[in-house]
This record gives structure tokens, C-alpha cells and sequence, in this order.
């Protein structure tokens, strides 16, 4: 009996770490992906910054968070759609992870360090009418809370990224041209690729715990395009009992799997079930994260 157990578990560390080929997309605005050149020069990135005062119209080419309390404060609210040419991908495939890369261009003030946090955008707005209170000028559109703050506005947090600090003496600055890597949510790129119209983007602020001010190249920098914000996707084999690839294992996925008992999945093994479903069921377990080889 302990053998049956002992090669069950082997069978179900094997299909965890099954080594198979990963793909990367990158998508920045007027660049073809030199891995997937079928895709074209890619032209679907939208970027905004709402402000509570009047941001200059002649800053298309920048992006800017601050947060300083009782003076100002400003949001940046970034988009890249056409993201469905990715259901071409492998079958068996699914989004693992993805990142935003935004390229730092200049300073703005001697602050501290600052900490930005990205939330998924829940309301459709305009480029570029989107204003501190209105998603969409011209519908119009309001947001429930100005800034795109409220319930309606956005959802939960999906990362929130310290970007080193900075300091007077001795002095430590960002540099021109430094990129920042800011953490988007697998599931919900996912989501943007299956349901295009789900697609409003993510809202980056400027985390209130500390003022600071911090501008980045927008998707209209003319300056080089290697610095406008930069998608990258990866995606590799889905975990193989999250049948219904929603990156958990649960009831749902039990539901395919028997009413496809031993066809349509090719799965006989509930041990194998059993033991990922330990692993995957929760939201917040980390064991259910995996990367490409």
C-alpha cells in the first residue's frame, strides 16, 4: 500500500515539473516581437495620467505618479489591446506570468524612495480624454471616485513595487533611461487574451504612505521607441489538473474531468487529482505558482 502511495506521488511530481518549450510575447507600441515576427509591429498600447490639476497637453510622451498629500496627486492608466492573437498559442498552453516595464526618464524631486501600486482598471476610458474626474470626457463617463479610486473604478491590488531609494547625502537618484519592472497578475492577462472586451488595463498609483513623484516614457515617446511601456507574457504548460485553466484546481475542474472521464482528458488517476487539488485550491497558497523551464 505505502509503494502505490510512494509511486503516486512520483507520478504527480513528474507532471508538476514536465519540461516543456516556454514562449514569450512582448508587445511595446511601434515594435514587432522578434520572437513571433507574425505578429507585426505591434500598435494597440493606450496610456493616460489623470491629474487633480491641469497636466500639460504638450506631455503625451510621459507618464507620471505623485502622491503629495493636500497639493496633488496623479494616477497613469496604461492598456495594450489586441492581446487575442494570442489564443494561437500551443495547446495546453496558458499565460504564467507577465510583467510592465516602464523606462524612468527624469527626475522630478529629491524624495524618498518610491512604492508604486497597480490595480486592474474596471471601467472602459479614453485615450486621451480621461480626466481625474471623468473616465471619459466626451461619453461622458464619470468615475465613482475621482482619480479612478472607487469600487467601480478598480479592483484588488495586484502588485505594489518598491523602486529603491533615494537619498540627499550621500545623494542616490534613479538614472535616465532606468526601467522598472512592475508585476501584473497571470490570471488576469489571461482574461484580457480570452475576453478582449474585459480589457481596460491596469491604474498605477503612487502609494500614499510616502509622497513622492516619479515620470516614465509613455507609448508616444519619439525619442526611441525602446523606451515606451513594454507587456511581456510568458506562457507554458498549464498544471495538468486545472482542466479548466482558471489557475486552481477545484470543483470545477472535477466537473470536466468526469464528465470526460478517460476521453477528453486522458486523466484515470484521482490521486494525481487529489494531490494537486491540495496544492491549487487555494488562492493564496504559493505551492499552485509555477514558472517555464
Amino acid at each position: 500500500m505505502a509503494s502505490r502511495v510512494m509511486w503516486r506521488l512520483i507520478a504527480v511530481l513528474m507532471l508538476l515539473a514536465v519540461s516543456v518549450e516556454a514562449e514569450t510575447y512582448t508587445f511595446q507600441q511601434g515594435v514587432a516581437d522578434v520572437a513571433h515576427p507574425e505578429l507585426g509591429e505591434y500598435a494597440g498600447a493606450h496610456d493616460v495620467v489623470i491629474a487633480t490639476t491641469t497636466w500639460p497637453a504638450s506631455n503625451p510622451d510621459r507618464l507620471r505618479m505623485k502622491y503629495q498629500s493636500g497639493t496633488e496627486q496623479m494616477n497613469t492608466l496604461i492598456r495594450f489591446e489586441g492581446l487575442e492573437v494570442l489564443p494561437d498559442m500551443p495547446e495546453g498552453m496558458q499565460v504564467s506570468s507577465a510583467t510592465l516595464t516602464l523606462t524612468w526618464q527624469y527626475e522630478n524631486v529629491f524624495w524618498n524612495g518610491a512604492t508604486v501600486d497597480v490595480y486592474e482598471a474596471l471601467k472602459v476610458w479614453a485615450d486621451p480624454n480621461a480626466t481625474w474626474d471623468d473616465a471619459d470626457t466626451d461619453a461622458p463617463l464619470a468615475w465613482e471616485v475621482a482619480g479612478a479610486q472607487g469600487t467601480s473604478d478598480r479592483g484588488e491590488l495586484i502588485s505594489s513595487t518598491y523602486m529603491g531609494p533615494r537619498t540627499f547625502s550621500p545623494p542616490v537618484q534613479y538614472q535616465d533611461e532606468q526601467q522598472f519592472v512592475f508585476p501584473l497578475s497571470a490570471k488576469l492577462v489571461q482574461s484580457w487574451i480570452n475576453d478582449p472586451e474585459s480589457n481596460y488595463g491596469v491604474i498605477m498609483i503612487m502609494n500614499h504612505q510616502a509622497a513622492s513623484d516619479v515620470t516614465f516614457s509613455s507609448s508616444e515617446d519619439a525619442e526611441d521607441v525602446s523606451f515606451r511601456p513594454l507587456l511581456t507574457i510568458e506562457v507554458c504548460a498549464a498544471i495538468p489538473s486545472d482542466l479548466n485553466h482558471d489557475y486552481y484546481v477545484d470543483m470545477g475542474d472535477f466537473a470536466l474531468l468526469q464528465a470526460g472521464w478517460g476521453n477528453t482528458y486522458g486523466m484515470t488517476d484521482l490521486a494525481i487529482m487529489a494531490q494537486q487539488w491540495l496544492l491549487c485550491s487555494d488562492p493564496d497558497n504559493g505551492a499552485c505558482t509555477w514558472t517555464c523551464p
